[in-house]
Protein backbone atom coordinates (compact mmCIF):
# COMPACT_ATOMS: atom_id res chain seq x y z
CA UNK A 1 0.00 0.00 0.00
CA UNK A 2 2.84 2.59 0.42
CA UNK A 3 2.86 2.58 -3.71
CA UNK A 4 -0.83 2.86 -4.00
CA UNK A 5 -0.30 6.03 -1.63
CA UNK A 6 2.50 7.48 -3.20
CA UNK A 7 0.67 7.28 -6.54
CA UNK A 8 -2.18 8.99 -4.88
CA UNK A 9 -0.48 11.55 -3.63
CA UNK A 10 1.12 12.48 -6.78
CA UNK A 11 -2.00 11.73 -8.64
CA UNK A 12 -3.86 14.70 -6.29
CA UNK A 13 -0.75 16.79 -7.16
CA UNK A 14 -1.54 16.31 -10.78
CA UNK A 15 -4.96 17.41 -10.26
CA UNK A 16 -3.79 20.75 -8.60
CA UNK A 17 -1.49 21.18 -11.84
CA UNK A 18 -4.01 20.39 -13.92
CA UNK A 19 -6.72 22.96 -12.32
CA UNK A 20 -3.96 25.39 -12.15
CA UNK A 21 -3.39 25.28 -15.88
CA UNK A 22 -7.08 24.85 -16.55
CA UNK A 23 -6.31 21.16 -18.20
CA UNK A 24 -9.23 18.98 -18.96
CA UNK A 25 -8.25 15.01 -19.52
CA UNK A 26 -11.67 15.28 -21.71
CA UNK A 27 -10.52 17.61 -24.43
CA UNK A 28 -6.45 16.63 -24.17
CA UNK A 29 -5.81 20.04 -23.51
CA UNK A 30 -6.20 23.50 -21.74
CA UNK A 31 -10.38 23.92 -22.10
CA UNK A 32 -11.49 27.37 -23.55
CA UNK A 33 -13.59 27.68 -20.62
CA UNK A 34 -12.57 27.62 -16.88
CA UNK A 35 -13.26 24.76 -15.20
CA UNK A 36 -15.35 24.51 -12.03
CA UNK A 37 -14.33 21.44 -10.97
CA UNK A 38 -11.21 19.89 -11.17
CA UNK A 39 -10.98 16.26 -12.74
CA UNK A 40 -7.34 15.31 -12.39
CA UNK A 41 -6.10 12.35 -14.28
CA UNK A 42 -9.58 10.82 -14.38
CA UNK A 43 -11.07 13.30 -16.63
CA UNK A 44 -14.29 13.17 -13.80
CA UNK A 45 -14.78 15.67 -10.61
CA UNK A 46 -16.77 12.43 -8.50
CA UNK A 47 -13.67 9.61 -9.39
CA UNK A 48 -11.14 12.56 -8.38
CA UNK A 49 -12.65 13.56 -5.21
CA UNK A 50 -13.00 9.36 -4.56
CA UNK A 51 -9.51 9.06 -5.02
CA UNK A 52 -9.11 11.71 -2.65
CA UNK A 53 -11.44 10.10 0.24
CA UNK A 54 -9.11 6.73 -0.02
CA UNK A 55 -5.66 8.95 -0.01
CA UNK A 56 -6.94 10.42 3.23
CA UNK A 57 -8.45 7.44 4.39
CA UNK A 58 -4.38 5.68 3.89
CA UNK A 59 -2.99 8.61 5.04
CA UNK A 60 -5.22 8.63 8.71
CA UNK A 61 -4.75 5.06 9.05
CA UNK A 62 -2.10 3.42 7.28
CA UNK A 63 0.81 5.91 7.84
CA UNK A 64 2.46 6.24 10.55
CA UNK A 65 5.02 9.15 11.13
CA UNK A 66 7.89 8.41 13.59
CA UNK A 67 9.87 11.86 13.88
CA UNK A 68 9.49 15.49 13.25
CA UNK A 69 10.40 15.19 9.84
CA UNK A 70 8.07 12.40 8.85
CA UNK A 71 5.36 14.11 10.79
CA UNK A 72 6.02 17.41 8.51
CA UNK A 73 5.23 15.42 5.20
CA UNK A 74 2.25 13.21 6.32
CA UNK A 75 0.82 17.13 7.18
CA UNK A 76 1.47 18.50 4.08
CA UNK A 77 0.05 15.60 2.53
CA UNK A 78 -2.86 15.99 4.49
CA UNK A 79 -2.96 19.74 3.13
CA UNK A 80 -2.43 18.28 -0.46
CA UNK A 81 -5.32 15.99 -0.43
CA UNK A 82 -8.23 18.14 1.50
CA UNK A 83 -6.72 20.84 -1.35
CA UNK A 84 -7.19 18.68 -3.88
CA UNK A 85 -10.92 17.66 -3.13
CA UNK A 86 -11.96 21.16 -2.35
CA UNK A 87 -11.01 21.83 -5.92
CA UNK A 88 -13.35 18.52 -7.10
CA UNK A 89 -15.84 19.27 -4.93
CA UNK A 90 -18.18 16.77 -4.92
CA UNK A 91 -21.38 16.67 -3.39
CA UNK A 92 -21.12 12.99 -3.01
CA UNK A 93 -17.74 13.24 -1.54
CA UNK A 94 -18.44 16.05 1.09
CA UNK A 95 -21.11 13.87 2.91
CA UNK A 96 -19.01 10.94 3.02
CA UNK A 97 -15.97 12.76 4.12
CA UNK A 98 -18.30 13.88 7.14
CA UNK A 99 -19.28 10.23 7.62
CA UNK A 100 -16.00 9.11 7.76
CA UNK A 101 -14.60 11.58 9.98
CA UNK A 102 -17.75 10.46 12.19
CA UNK A 103 -16.25 6.35 12.27
CA UNK A 104 -12.97 7.94 12.40
CA UNK A 105 -14.43 9.48 16.50
CA UNK A 106 -15.73 6.08 17.14
CA UNK A 107 -12.29 4.82 17.52
CA UNK A 108 -11.84 4.27 21.66
CA UNK A 109 -14.61 6.07 22.30
CA UNK A 110 -14.27 8.30 24.76
CA UNK A 111 -15.13 12.57 26.21
CA UNK A 112 -12.47 14.12 23.84
CA UNK A 113 -13.55 12.38 20.75
CA UNK A 114 -17.29 12.57 21.99
CA UNK A 115 -16.67 16.60 22.71
CA UNK A 116 -14.70 16.24 18.51
CA UNK A 117 -17.87 14.29 17.20
CA UNK A 118 -20.57 16.39 18.65
CA UNK A 119 -19.40 19.96 19.43
CA UNK A 120 -16.11 20.42 16.87
CA UNK A 121 -17.26 18.68 14.11
CA UNK A 122 -20.39 20.45 13.77
CA UNK A 123 -18.82 23.49 14.78
CA UNK A 124 -16.28 23.83 12.03
CA UNK A 125 -19.33 22.56 9.47
CA UNK A 126 -21.73 25.08 10.17
CA UNK A 127 -19.19 27.57 10.14
CA UNK A 128 -17.10 26.55 7.03
CA UNK A 129 -20.88 26.23 5.19
CA UNK A 130 -21.90 29.43 6.46
CA UNK A 131 -18.53 30.91 5.07
CA UNK A 132 -18.47 28.96 1.73
CA UNK A 133 -21.74 30.73 0.51
CA UNK A 134 -21.56 34.29 2.06
CA UNK A 135 -18.11 34.85 0.40
CA UNK A 136 -16.74 35.33 -3.01
CA UNK A 137 -14.29 32.29 -2.82
CA UNK A 138 -16.91 30.11 -4.16
CA UNK A 139 -18.29 30.21 -7.10
CA UNK A 140 -22.09 30.01 -8.37
CA UNK A 141 -22.29 26.14 -9.07
CA UNK A 142 -19.80 25.49 -6.05
CA UNK A 143 -22.40 27.19 -3.95
CA UNK A 144 -25.07 25.21 -5.87
CA UNK A 145 -23.53 21.81 -5.09
CA UNK A 146 -22.77 23.46 -0.98
CA UNK A 147 -26.39 24.01 -0.76
CA UNK A 148 -27.46 20.29 -1.78
CA UNK A 149 -25.00 18.98 0.45
CA UNK A 150 -27.08 20.62 3.27
CA UNK A 151 -30.27 19.46 1.70
CA UNK A 152 -28.90 15.73 2.05
CA UNK A 153 -27.69 16.08 5.78
CA UNK A 154 -30.82 17.86 6.58
CA UNK A 155 -32.70 14.87 4.96
CA UNK A 156 -34.42 17.74 2.49
CA UNK A 157 -33.88 15.43 -0.13
CA UNK A 158 -36.93 16.84 -2.47
CA UNK A 159 -34.58 19.91 -2.74
CA UNK A 160 -31.77 17.89 -3.54
CA UNK A 161 -30.22 18.35 -7.47
CA UNK A 162 -29.37 15.24 -8.48
CA UNK A 163 -27.74 16.43 -12.07
CA UNK A 164 -29.85 14.57 -13.90
CA UNK A 165 -28.85 11.05 -12.20
CA UNK A 166 -32.46 10.54 -11.04
CA UNK A 167 -33.44 10.47 -14.82
CA UNK A 168 -30.36 8.29 -16.00
CA UNK A 169 -31.69 6.09 -13.16
CA UNK A 170 -34.87 5.76 -13.87
CA UNK A 171 -33.75 5.37 -18.06
CA UNK A 172 -31.55 2.06 -16.83
CA UNK A 173 -34.62 1.02 -14.49
CA UNK A 174 -36.91 0.45 -17.58
CA UNK A 175 -34.34 -1.47 -19.36
CA UNK A 176 -33.93 -3.81 -16.10
CA UNK A 177 -37.47 -4.14 -15.85
CA UNK A 178 -37.67 -4.97 -19.63
CA UNK A 179 -34.88 -7.96 -19.13
CA UNK A 180 -35.28 -8.43 -15.14
CA UNK A 181 -34.19 -12.13 -15.04
CA UNK A 182 -30.99 -12.51 -17.53
CA UNK A 183 -30.22 -8.55 -17.67
CA UNK A 184 -28.94 -6.89 -21.18
CA UNK A 185 -25.19 -7.94 -21.50
CA UNK A 186 -21.79 -7.17 -20.09
CA UNK A 187 -21.23 -3.50 -20.35
CA UNK A 188 -24.76 -2.46 -21.26
CA UNK A 189 -24.98 0.30 -17.97
CA UNK A 190 -21.82 1.51 -19.34
CA UNK A 191 -23.37 2.24 -22.49
CA UNK A 192 -26.64 3.95 -21.12
CA UNK A 193 -24.85 5.64 -18.60
CA UNK A 194 -26.67 4.78 -15.94
CA UNK A 195 -24.46 5.80 -12.86
CA UNK A 196 -25.60 3.42 -10.63
CA UNK A 197 -23.05 0.77 -9.93
CA UNK A 198 -25.63 -1.85 -7.73
CA UNK A 199 -28.69 -1.55 -10.54
CA UNK A 200 -25.94 -1.35 -13.20
CA UNK A 201 -24.82 -4.99 -12.29
CA UNK A 202 -28.55 -5.51 -12.51
CA UNK A 203 -29.09 -4.33 -15.71
CA UNK A 204 -26.43 -6.47 -17.01
CA UNK A 205 -26.69 -9.38 -15.53
CA UNK A 206 -29.80 -9.87 -14.45
CA UNK A 207 -31.16 -10.22 -10.87
CA UNK A 208 -29.56 -13.41 -9.54
CA UNK A 209 -26.35 -11.94 -10.09
CA UNK A 210 -27.60 -8.10 -8.83
CA UNK A 211 -28.41 -10.37 -5.74
CA UNK A 212 -25.04 -12.02 -5.09
CA UNK A 213 -23.52 -8.40 -5.88
CA UNK A 214 -25.22 -7.11 -3.31
CA UNK A 215 -23.94 -9.39 -0.39
CA UNK A 216 -20.56 -8.22 -1.06
CA UNK A 217 -21.20 -4.71 0.66
CA UNK A 218 -22.95 -6.53 3.40
CA UNK A 219 -20.37 -9.36 3.99
CA UNK A 220 -17.90 -6.26 4.21
CA UNK A 221 -19.30 -4.87 6.63
CA UNK A 222 -20.49 -8.05 8.80
CA UNK A 223 -16.75 -8.85 8.72
CA UNK A 224 -15.12 -5.36 9.02
CA UNK A 225 -17.02 -5.54 12.40
CA UNK A 226 -15.68 -8.45 13.92
CA UNK A 227 -11.63 -7.38 13.61
CA UNK A 228 -10.49 -4.84 16.07
CA UNK A 229 -11.52 -1.29 17.11
CA UNK A 230 -8.21 0.28 15.39
CA UNK A 231 -8.57 -1.50 11.85
CA UNK A 232 -12.13 -1.60 11.89
CA UNK A 233 -12.25 1.98 11.62
CA UNK A 234 -10.08 1.46 8.41
CA UNK A 235 -11.84 -0.75 6.93
CA UNK A 236 -15.16 0.84 7.58
CA UNK A 237 -13.99 4.29 6.22
CA UNK A 238 -12.74 2.41 3.25
CA UNK A 239 -16.49 0.49 2.81
CA UNK A 240 -18.24 4.47 3.12
CA UNK A 241 -15.90 5.65 0.29
CA UNK A 242 -16.45 2.52 -2.29
CA UNK A 243 -19.91 1.81 -1.70
CA UNK A 244 -21.37 5.12 -1.26
CA UNK A 245 -19.75 5.99 -4.69
CA UNK A 246 -20.66 3.40 -6.33
CA UNK A 247 -24.79 4.79 -5.77
CA UNK A 248 -24.17 7.48 -8.19
CA UNK A 249 -21.28 6.13 -10.27
CA UNK A 250 -20.61 3.51 -12.67
CA UNK A 251 -16.98 3.25 -12.94
CA UNK A 252 -15.99 1.56 -9.30
CA UNK A 253 -15.49 -1.45 -9.78
CA UNK A 254 -14.50 -1.42 -13.55
CA UNK A 255 -10.93 0.47 -12.90
CA UNK A 256 -8.22 -1.45 -12.00
CA UNK A 257 -7.05 0.71 -9.28
CA UNK A 258 -9.61 0.41 -7.02
CA UNK A 259 -10.32 -3.46 -7.78
CA UNK A 260 -6.51 -3.31 -5.70
CA UNK A 261 -8.55 -1.15 -3.25
CA UNK A 262 -10.75 -4.01 -3.12
CA UNK A 263 -8.60 -7.04 -2.86
CA UNK A 264 -6.68 -4.80 0.34
CA UNK A 265 -10.02 -4.47 1.85
CA UNK A 266 -10.74 -7.83 2.12
CA UNK A 267 -7.10 -8.60 3.20
CA UNK A 268 -7.93 -5.99 5.67
CA UNK A 269 -11.58 -7.58 6.99
CA UNK A 270 -10.11 -11.30 7.10
CA UNK A 271 -9.98 -12.11 10.55
CA UNK A 272 -7.15 -14.12 10.35
CA UNK A 273 -5.43 -11.96 8.39
CA UNK A 274 -6.00 -8.83 10.26
CA UNK A 275 -4.56 -10.17 13.07
CA UNK A 276 -1.35 -10.81 11.88
CA UNK A 277 -0.89 -7.24 9.78
CA UNK A 278 0.05 -4.65 11.94
CA UNK A 279 -2.14 -1.40 13.06
CA UNK A 280 -0.29 0.80 11.57
CA UNK A 281 2.52 0.75 8.63
CA UNK A 282 6.05 2.28 9.24
CA UNK A 283 6.47 4.60 6.62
Amino acid sequence: MNTALITFMLANIVLIFFHKINYSVDQFGIYEYDLSRAGGVHGDANNAALMCLITYVLIRNYWKAKNSFQKTIRLLSYGITFYAFFLAFSKTGMVILILILVIQQLKEFNLKRFFILFFILPLILVLGIQYGLNSNVLNDSQKDRLENVINILTLNVDKVDSSSRDELLLNMLNYVFENPILGNGIYFANEIRGHNTYFGVWADSGIFVFLIFLAIPITYVRKAMGIDAGKRVFALSLIAVLFIYMMTLQTVINQPYLMGIFVFLCYLVSTKQASQMKKRIDF
